[in-house]
């Protein structure tokens, strides 16, 4: 890569535009955010509902049943939870999704048009699929509701005819979409009829799918030893630098982003991937605003943006990840005037980070320390989540939790394991009331799927295996409404060599019976949580943290099915 000296190099740039427009070959440069458009891109077989905003009707399946046939319409019904009015994503590579009726599963959302050209006033119905680009969607953010679009013509979308009508069963119609009309939008709800904040947008539309990025700890040159880290939702600093272990722990280890448009995200590594170092709000920048951890937000998208990096080292503004390296002296622009800075201004006796417009100042350079064992901090997250799963359901000390409907062991007298009955299935322990108290509304259909055995495979189950699939969902997911991916990753022995090169925390192992999720890989065992693991015969499904050795006479040598999410982080 050439490096140009930064002065010399905005000069250049400078002269060159001033020739040109001269010349009438370019424009003045113009700051547009047309290619953010704000869009909801739900999951591969996320189930959604919709919730009118003007009637507080649900998108419903007119007379829906497993025989209804092409052509059966599409209007609103009083909320009922039924199958009628709950939509299964089937996502397209291009970003856009068709929804289809769980009560209908072989067919789809459409336009009902018999061969006529789109138009508006033309019908909603469901048809089996045949391929017609009309069956694929988009939602567009509005504020906090959303409008369901065409993909190919989103000005248009699925709306009643009329605010009067959204509270009938008239069928729903194409519409051009006018987002002051209220009964064209609609509340984004998962399967269990809980909102999705969709307000927040979608971040794929402002960061790459597939992003570069880089895990950094960052040093201000005016301290020695130091680094930026994050505490209770604010980005502090004058903190002891640690190890990277520690350093994760301490919020100490952020994520750089490569975003649209030459831009650049940082992210702290914290539970929910979805934080980004933000400032309060919009009208926040300016000088002295403190740097804090939000969610993600399109309408406050300058607030999280970073639009340029100073390479301090080498003298000029690197457009991708790849030109900040390990060593490297850099500074953070937010919107072009405000940096990261690390004064004190007297103003903030918790040491909180601030802006202040950018100059050559060492509070303003921070050294970059590239974090190469990424695998490291992966753990450490996984780990994290563990170890809060388990204060979430009250496992401390010797406190026995049982992971059943009643909170019981399911025999009574005998407490044995090496059981399934009701009591333990998952697919009615998330309807518990206490489960619900704690988790909310989540749906086993969610969880990923797992080898049971050599030849079968599935997604929820009893005691252990229910106990393992719910965990492992549970320490992965972004929110209740998530669906993630299972894969078994390997098959092979219990033994520390074969465990030691194949296994990592987060996973999922089933080895002679049993499934586990591991906490940590050691020389001499592996560290797990898990339900119903006997203990002379006793503690029916209770949830523990414990070790199982190697050399543990019930799976030394043992085939194991390693089982990963490969959709996480």
């Amino acid at each position: 890569m050439i490096k140009t000296p930064k002065k010399c190099f905005k000069g250049v740039i400078a002269l060159m535009c001033c020739v040109t427009m001269l010349l009438g070959l370019c424009k003045a440069p113009v700051v547009s955010m047309a290619a953010e458009v704000d869009y909801y891109t739900p999951s591969n077989g996320q189930v959604l509902m919709f919730e009118n905003a003007e009637s507080g009707w649900a998108l419903n399946t007119m007379h829906g049943s497993s025989s209804a046939p092409n052509g059966t319409a599409m209007d609103l019904y009083r909320y009922d939870g039924t199958d009628t009015e709950r939509f299964r994503v089937s996502s397209n590579s291009d970003g856009s999704f068709m929804l289809s009726p769980l009560c209908t599963p072989s067919k789809y959302i459409d336009v009902r048009r018999y061969g006529a050209p789109l138009a508006v006033g033309q019908g909603i119905c469901i048809w089996a699929a045949d391929g017609d680009p009309l069956k694929n969607f988009k939602i567009k953010v509005v504020g906090d509701k959303v409008a369901i679009v065409l993909a190919t013509r989103p000005d248009l979308c699925i709306a009643p005819s009329s605010a009067a009508n959204a509270s009938t069963q008239n069928q729903l119609i194409v519409r051009q979409l006018d987002t002051s009309k209220t009964e064209m939008l609609w509340t984004l709800k998962d399967g269990n009829w809980n909102t999705i904040s969709a307000a927040a947008g979608n971040i794929e539309n402002y960061i790459d799918p597939n992003p570069n990025y880089k895990f950094v700890t960052l040093s201000p040159m005016c301290m020695t030893n130091k680094a930026l880290q994050v505490e209770n939702g604010k980005i502090k600093y004058g903190t002891p630098a640690n190890s990277l272990a520690e350093s994760y722990k301490q919020g100490q280890v952020f994520r750089l982003i490569q975003g649209r448009n030459n831009s650049f995200y940082l992210c702290p590594v914290t539970r929910d991937s979805n934080i980004f170092a933000s400032f309060v709000t919009a009208s926040s920048l300016s000088d002295h605003a403190e740097l804090i951890t939000a969610g993600f937000n399109a309408s406050n998208v300058d607030c999280q943006k970073i639009v340029s990096i100073e390479n301090e080292t080498y003298g000029y503004c690197p457009m991708t990840i790849g030109g900040v390296g390990n060593g490297d002296v850099c500074s953070f622009k937010f919107n072009n005037w405000y940096a990261i800075d690390v004064r004190d201004f007297g103003n903030s006796p918790e040491r909180v980070v601030q802006v202040y417009p950018y100059s050559d100042n060492s509070a303003q350079q921070f050294r970059v320390n590239v974090v190469d064992d990424v695998r490291t901090v992966f753990d450490s997250i996984a780990r994290d989540r563990m170890d809060s799963l388990l204060s979430d359901l009250g496992v401390n000390g010797n406190n026995t939790v049982y992971f059943t409907v009643n909170q019981r062991p399911c025999n009574e007298n005998t407490r044995l394991s090496n059981h399934g009955c009701s009591n333990c299935s998952t697919g009615n322990i998330v309807n518990a009331g206490w489960f619900r108290n704690i988790f909310g509304n989540v749906s086993v259909g969610n969880f990923p799927s797992h080898d049971v055995d050599a030849y079968s495979r599935a997604y929820s189950g009893q005691s252990c295996f229910g106990f393992a699939c719910f965990a492992q969902w549970k320490i992965y997911a972004r929110n209740n409404s998530d669906n993630l991916v299972g894969e078994r990753v390997a098959t092979i022995r219990f033994n520390a060599s074969d465990v030691k090169a194949n296994v990592r925390p987060g996973d999922v192992l089933r080895m002679n019976g049993h499934s586990v999720l591991i906490y940590k890989v050691t020389d001499t065992g592996i560290v797990v949580l898990d339900s119903n693991w006997s203990i002379n015969g006793q503690l029916n499904c209770v949830v523990q943290k414990h070790t199982i050795s190697y050399d543990h006479f019930q799976f030394a040598n043992a085939t194991v099915y390693v089982n990963r999410v490969t959709t996480a982080w």
